[in-house]
């Protein structure tokens, strides 16, 4: 048998978008062109909770091209 799609019960429990892989090509290619630097750095809004820990999320590479960020923090947040 052969997937074809699969659905959440709702937003919250969606893998998309941060539970979706970079493929491997574009994790190389975003490494590639950050060459000169130590490490990279990829702020988050709360909206997009991280939850993968050993992969990029699509949406870094998708979005590696704005350069700042800007949000709000309520009290007792990290």
């Amino acid at each position: 048998s052969k997937t074809l799609e699969f659905q959440s019960i709702n937003e919250f429990n969606s893998v998309y978008p941060m539970q979706v892989i970079a493929t491997v090509a574009e994790t190389h290619a975003i490494i590639e062109k950050s060459k000169c630097t130590d490490y990279l750095v990829f702020p988050e809004d709360r909206m997009f909770p991280i939850k993968m820990k050993m992969y990029l999320p699509k949406r870094w590479v998708q979005k590696n091209s704005n350069t700042s960020f800007s949000g709000k923090g309520d009290k007792g947040e990290n």
